[in-house]
C-alpha cells in the first residue's frame, strides 16, 4: 500500500515540474512574442504612409518644371534636282516651357 502512495506522489510531482517548465518557457518567450507583434504593428503603420500631428502641422510644397526643346530638320536629296522641283525643306522648331506649383498647408490645433 505504501508503494502505491509513493507512485501517486511521484506522478503528482512530475506533473507539477512539467507545468512549471512549460510556464517558465512561456514567460521566457513572452518578450519575443511581444517584439514580433510590435514589429507587425510597426510595418502596418509604415504602410499607411506619411503621418502628421493632427494638432499642429505645417507643410510647404514646391514643384518647378523647366523644359527647352529645339529641333532642326534639313532635307535635300540633290541640290540641282531640289532647285528644279522645289524639294528643299528646312524646318526649325523651338519650345520653352516653365511650370511652377506652390502649395502650403497649415493646421493648428487647440
Amino acid at each position: 500500500m505504501k508503494i502505491m502512495f509513493r507512485q501517486k506522489g511521484q506522478s503528482f510531482l512530475e506533473n507539477a515540474v512539467l507545468i512549471v517548465i512549460v510556464v517558465a518557457a512561456l514567460l521566457t518567450m513572452r518578450v519575443y512574442i511581444k517584439r514580433g507583434i510590435q514589429g507587425s504593428w510597426h510595418r502596418g503603420i509604415d504602410d499607411l504612409g506619411q503621418q502628421y500631428d493632427p494638432n499642429s502641422t505645417n507643410e510647404d510644397y514646391n514643384y518647378t518644371l523647366t523644359s527647352n526643346v529645339v529641333s532642326n530638320l534639313v532635307l535635300s536629296a540633290n541640290l540641282e534636282e531640289c532647285q528644279r522641283t522645289g524639294c528643299y525643306i528646312n524646318r526649325v522648331d523651338s519650345a520653352n516651357t516653365y511650370e511652377t506649383t506652390n502649395a502650403s498647408t497649415n493646421i493648428a490645433g487647440y
